[in-house]
């Protein structure tokens, strides 16, 4: 058995869901774990849970989202530990000192920023659950360090796919994301376009902000338009998924893409990007891929671009999903079950 630490943000989603699964299991694999909680901020907001599941053993709070490379070090140094692994860490400072002092270093890593290839050099390994992420690691030369650890969630948090919907089309959107990576802006000017030959259908939104606030981001006008609910909570698996009879995620872009697991494994179709990561995990026969209008670099010095795709295409892959018959949709269903059990 070996001790092991976590490095990483402890809040409801990102970071800590995919640290707190790779922590679970590690576990079963019969390592001890303990966990590094540096503080993290979403638009201004303070965000580090301390309360429910994220209330665990050997959990350390730490105040700062900066980690001085001594404070670390003291830390992996009192538990004995013999490796530690980072969450998408941005300071190389951090696994340079755990290395230099004799510690095994991995990073968990699905944002890769454009300056990181000569500086990957501190890590013992390299750990990605996208091929996308895999295949720039192999071609910077990292195939000694890279591993693909693939990603799954347990099957019995997220249902059957048998509960009865509420609404037409479900919309996991989160914090929104920096350029409001999951499209929830162009997903509100799309349901304008389909609204106008589906007056009846409803849309479900859910999200981590209220939409007065989310509003601003969105750059969108007072109304939410016709059929459309902003629900602003926290909820735990199953999450909402299974609210709409399908579910529409149309990403700029996503490092692991937590949202099309969770709902694959709710058993909802989904329609999402026609590109990476979104279609390693979406097909046509789970559900709807939209085509890319354009890809665009973004301001922050990551390796990937945004794919944009336009309101136009949206509106006809949402028409069309809305309008596949029960029977159609069932064997969806089926084949969504299959994929997310793979």
């Amino acid at each position: 058995m070996s001790k092991i630490g976590i490095v990483t943000l402890w809040a409801e989603r990102g970071q800590a869901y995919v640290s707190n699964t790779i922590r679970e299991a590690l576990i079963e694999l019969g390592h001890e774990i303990y966990i590094f909680a540096r503080m993290g901020f979403v638009y201004g907001q303070q965000i580090q849970e301390k309360t429910g599941k994220w209330n665990i053993p050997n959990l350390f709070f730490h105040n700062t989202y900066e980690i001085a490379p001594g404070t670390l070090l003291s830390w992996a140094r009192y538990h004995h530990l013999d490796a530690v692994i980072f969450n998408e860490e941005m300071d190389f400072s951090l696994p340079a000192a755990c290395k230099q002092s004799g510690f095994k270093t991995i990073q968990y890593m699905d944002y890769l920023g454009l300056q990181w290839r000569p500086l990957l050099r501190q890590y013992d390994q390299l750990w990605t659950a996208t091929h996308r992420t895999e295949v720039v690691l192999r071609e910077w030369k990292k195939a000694d360090q890279t591993h693909f650890i693939g990603w799954g969630v347990p099957p019995e948090r997220f249902g059957d796919g048998s509960a009865a919907p509420t609404h037409d089309v479900f919309h996991n959107a989160g914090w929104l994301g920096i350029n409001c990576r999951k499209s929830t802006d162009v997903l509100l000017q799309a349901w304008q376009i389909s609204n106008g030959a589906e007056k009846e259908a409803t849309l479900l939104v859910h999200a981590q902000l209220p939409f007065e606030a989310a509003r601003q981001i969105l750059r969108h006008k007072p109304a939410l338009p016709p059929g459309v609910e902003w629900r602003c909570e926290t909820v735990p698996p199953p999450g909402l998924y299974h609210l709409g009879r399908i579910c529409v995620q149309p990403s700029k872009l996503e490092g692991l893409g937590l949202t099309l697991v969770e709902a694959m494994a709710a058993g909802r179709p989904l329609i999402t990007t026609d590109a990476p990561p979104m279609h390693e995990f979406v097909t046509t026969e789970t559900g709807w891929l939209v085509p890319v209008k354009e890809w665009r670099s973004r301001e922050d010095p990551i390796v990937f671009q945004e794919a944009h795709v336009s309101p136009e295409d949206l509106a006809r892959a949402l028409l069309e999903a809305m309008r596949t018959p029960d029977g159609a949709l069932q064997a969806k269903i089926a084949a969504t079950h299959t994929r997310a059990r793979v």
